[in-house]
């Protein structure tokens, strides 16, 4: 209803995190089923977005591989419940082509960050080792067209969001 109310037509949430990884999903999937009846009436998206790999840390974070969504996804196996890409947190796994070929049809968003590839970064996209022509070239040629929404800092430096809209424009081509 609040989303609703407030025109947004996506929802990006993280797994959470369970010490038992598969009754963690479990959870997620049963969650998931019982709100996308209500977001596909309304609308909405309920994106399920990537996070830090289940071992980062001992946070046991849920969603760090395709894996995860595989089993809730195809378990809810709604048009609402959707997958959110997060650039900067796959490549802390150096799983990011296994999500893009793996999760394409159930792509609707993506968050772009860049990292150095051990920790959640945040850098802006080019400050960091992320394969950029790489990665967009792979998401644009599984269909997806947006939205791509810059999730750094940009801090009043207008020259990074620019230079991540070249990095996108060269993908295209």
């Amino acid at each position: 209803a609040q989303c609703v109310a407030m025109g947004a037509t996506h929802l990006v949430v993280h797994m959470g995190a369970h010490p038992e990884r598969a009754l963690g999903l479990q959870r997620v999937a049963a969650a998931c089923a019982a709100v996308a009846d209500a977001y596909e009436q309304a609308g909405v998206a309920l994106c399920l977005e990537n996070h830090y790999p289940y071992d980062y840390h001992g946070l046991h974070e849920l969603g760090g591989d395709p894996d995860d969504f595989l089993a809730v996804l195809e378990q809810v196996n709604s048009p609402a419940v959707r997958f959110c890409l997060d650039y900067g947190h796959s490549h802390m796994a150096s799983n990011t082509e296994d999500f893009i070929a793996r999760l394409a049809p159930w792509l609707a968003y993506t968050h772009i960050a860049d990292s150095l590839g051990e920790h959640d970064d945040h850098l802006a996209a080019g400050d960091g080792t992320v394969d950029w022509p790489t990665v967009l070239r792979l998401t644009l040629q599984s269909g997806f067209r947006g939205p791509f929404t810059i999730e750094f800092p940009e801090q009043g430096d207008p020259t990074r969001f620019t230079r991540f809209l070249r990095l996108l424009e060269a993908a295209a081509d």
